[in-house]
C-alpha cells in the first residue's frame, strides 16, 4: 500500500467529495476488501493472500489508495479503515477455515493504527469474535514506518507478536531505511520491491542482486515474497534463486471475495 501524501494532488472537488465519503462508515462509503492470490513455490499453490482496500464512489469512480490513505491519515480516519479491513478480511478466514482452506490472510496497516493504544485490544476482540487463528493472519508495514518512533514501534509490534499475529515488510528496498528495520523490528516476511522484480531475468546486476539477496535474508531467519511477477521468465528466475513466495498479475489478479473461494479451490491441490 502506498501511502505517500498524494491526497493533496486532488482537484478540490474531487478532494472534498473523498472527505465527506472518509467520514461515512467505511461499507456506506463503498470501500470495501478485494483479494490477491500469493504463490507458494514449494508447496505449488496458492496458501496466502493480500487483502487490498478499495474504494468506488458513484461520482469519484475507483479511488487510489495512494489517493484516500493519506487523507485518512491527515484527518484521523485512518484507524476506522484498518477496523474495517481487519473485520472483512478476519470474516473471510473464518469462512475458508470452516470449509477447511488453508490460508495465511495479509492485511496492510500503517504505522499511525498501530500507535494507537486501542489497537492490541480491538485486533484481540476481533480475532476472539471471529475465531480465527492469529497465525493465518499477517500485518503488512511498508517503510513508511519511518515516521513512527522505531523503538516504540518495536514494543508495538512485539506486543501483537505475542498474540500469535506475525508482520511482513513491504517493499523491501523501495528506501535505504529497510536494512535497520531488519535488525531492530519483528518482522517474519520480506517482501521484495517490484523495482527488483521487473528487470529479471534481464539485468545481469539486478540478478546478482536477487540471487544474493534471497539467501542472505533467508539467513537472517525470513520468509521472502517476490513481488509485481509479471512474466513467467520473472517467475522462473525467482523459483530457480529460491524465493519461497511470488505475487503478481502473472499468477492472480486480486479479485472479489465471491471469487476467492473458488479460485483457491480450484488451485489447490488438497482442497477436493
Amino acid at each position: 500500500m502506498n501511502l505517500s501524501p498524494c491526497g493533496n494532488s486532488l482537484p478540490t472537488g474531487k478532494r472534498d467529495r473523498l472527505l465527506r465519503l472518509l467520514q461515512l462508515p467505511p461499507a456506506q462509503a463503498g470501500f470495501s476488501l478485494c483479494y490477491q492470490p500469493i504463490w507458494q513455490a514449494s508447496a505449488r499453490c496458492f496458501s496466502r493472500c493480500e487483502a487490498l482496500l478499495r474504494l468506488h464512489d458513484p461520482l469519484l469512480g475507483t479511488v487510489s489508495p495512494e489517493h484516500f490513505i493519506p487523507l485518512a491519515e491527515q484527518t484521523d480516519r485512518i484507524a476506522a479503515l484498518g477496523q474495517f479491513a481487519l473485520e472483512e478480511g478476519c470474516c473471510l478466514l473464518a469462512k475458508l477455515e470452516e470449509q477447511a482452506i488453508p490460508l495465511t490472510l495479509h492485511i496492510n496497516l500503517s504505522p499511525l493504527q498501530l500507535d494507537r493504544p486501542k489497537f492490541l485490544r480491538m485486533l484481540e476482540q476481533i480475532l476472539h469474535h471471529t475465531g480465527v487463528r492469529p497465525e493465518r493472519l499477517e500485518l503488512e508495514l511498508t517503510e513508511s514506518v519511518a515516521a513512527a518512533s522505531v523503538e516504540q514501534l518495536a514494543c508495538r509490534m512485539e506486543q501483537i507478536r505475542a498474540l500469535g499475529v506475525s508482520f511482513s515488510l513491504d517493499d523491501f528496498g523501495s528506501s535505504y531505511s529497510s536494512l535497520r528495520y531488519l535488525a531492530v523490528l519483528p518482522f517474519s516476511t520480506i517482501k521484495l520491491d517490484k523495482a527488483f522484480i521487473h528487470p529479471l531475468p534481464h539485468s545481469p546486476s539486478y540478478t546478482s542482486l536477487v540471487k544474493n539477496l534471497i539467501p542472505t535474508l533467508h539467513e537472517l531467519g525470513f520468509t521472502v515474497i517476490g513481488e509485481g511477477v509479471e512474466s513467467m521468465a520473472q517467475y522462473s528466475m525467482l523459483e530457480r534463486l529460491g524465493c519461497d513466495y511470488m505475487q503478481g498479475f502473472f499468477l492472480a489478479r486480486p479479485m472479489p471475495k465471491n471469487e476467492l473461494h473458488n479460485f483457491l479451490k480450484a488451485t489447490h491441490p488438497l482442497i477436493l
